[in-house]
């Protein structure tokens, strides 16, 4: 058996971008710089206007930039805040970027909302462990489990309180359908054939 992980779909995933780039191209950029950095292991780097960093974001190992327009080349980096080439681009690091006055919490819930918006965004990163990493763990352990005590989870149709169902032999795995959020997931048994 089989676990199917179904990422959104393409109208969900412009709609989530549309999001993103309003939340973490500018103010809470720093917040997706560090979710990036954190799950690649890529460096982050900041934009500067004279001393002052105007937007952090991520160096890719080709020499691109990454923030929350995806693959950006030196060229446009600074085109959404007036600034031209040459771009002054230096190294940055965690402490660098959190600005004055915002408490820890909110600090931590931008980086983990920017984690998860951007692993739904772009799922081929080499991300270390992704969330859908984890959701695949857990569903293969849902299986062994089902396998183990002959049930399975179900639900007859979408939305209705999920059901323990004895193991009948036709069953084929779960599919797992990511939802917009990119948090959650749909759960459905998947029978053979299907």
């Amino acid at each position: 058996m089989v676990t199917r992980i179904v990422s959104v779909d393409s109208d969900e995933r412009g709609l989530l971008h549309e999001l993103v780039l309003k939340q973490f191209l500018d103010g809470d950029c720093y917040a997706f710089a560090l979710a990036v950095s954190e799950g690649t292991k890529w460096p982050m780097v900041g934009l500067f206007e004279g001393s002052v960093a105007r937007h952090a974001c991520i160096k890719t190992p080709d020499g691109m930039f990454f923030d929350a327009r995806g693959f950006v080349t030196n060229e446009d980096i600074g085109a959404p805040f007036g600034l031209s080439t040459p771009h002054n681009m230096k190294l940055v690091f965690p402490n660098d970027l959190i600005r004055e006055g915002e408490t820890k919490e909110r600090v931590t819930w931008a980086i983990a909302r920017a984690r998860t918006f951007a692993e739904t965004l772009w799922p081929n990163l080499p991300w270390d462990t992704s969330h859908v990493d984890k959701v695949r763990g857990f569903i293969d352990e849902l299986e062994i489990l089902c396998l183990r005590h002959g049930f399975y989870i179900s639900a007859q149709i979408p939305g209705m309180p999920p059901m323990v169902v004895p193991i009948d032999g036709n069953e084929d795995g779960y599919t797992a359908t990511q939802l917009i959020d990119g948090r959650q997931y749909s759960l459905m048994r998947r029978f053979v054939g299907e």
